[in-house]
């Protein structure tokens, strides 16, 4: 009878141990699956990674050429600040410039106007007298009559000495 019982105790405890294998089994492969996971994962985790460090090199090389583009537009702005500062000086010569000639022209139509009215007081007044009177050179005296010739307002009547002058066309 004890050999029936403990025959029987190895039974049940060979059941168990069938039992408990079968779970081992079962567990063995559970964690056969999971580590596949992990591994299939873990690739996935690589293959991320490997992405991520080639877009930080793509945006590495894109910030190095902004920060180039930054410093040629930068080196552009300042070129073009020169440029500017050089145009408006010589805008602002230009307006002296211009500014001067307007006087010129005034002063020399004053200067012409002074000239036909003291050939039409006298029309035998000499250049040198015209220089005296008006306070300017004879050389000054002598470009205006020219130019006063060219606009047909004045005309030589006779020889330089002895001759007159004529005026055409009164301002």
């Amino acid at each position: 009878e004890k050999i029936e019982e403990s025959t029987e105790k190895i039974e049940e405890s060979t059941e168990k141990i069938e039992e408990s294998t079968e779970k081992i089994e079962e567990s063995t492969e559970k964690i056969e699956e999971s580590t596949e996971k992990i591994e299939e994962s873990t690739e996935k985790i690589e293959e991320s990674t490997e992405k991520i460090e080639e877009s930080t090199e793509k945006i590495e090389e894109s910030t190095e050429n902004i920060e180039e583009s930054t410093e040629k537009i930068e080196e552009s702005t300042e070129k073009t600040e020169e440029s500017t500062e050089k145009i408006e000086e010589s805008t602002e010569k230009i307006e002296e410039s211009t500014e001067k000639t307007e006087e010129n022209y005034i002063e020399n139509e004053k200067t012409a106007q002074k000239i036909i009215m003291l050939m039409s007081d006298n029309p035998f007044i000499t250049t040198a007298q015209l220089a005296e009177k008006i306070g300017i050179s004879i050389w000054a005296i002598n470009k205006q009559i020219a130019k006063l010739k060219k606009q047909n307002l004045l005309c030589r009547d006779g020889a330089d000495k002895g001759g007159k002058w004529v005026i055409i066309n009164k301002k």
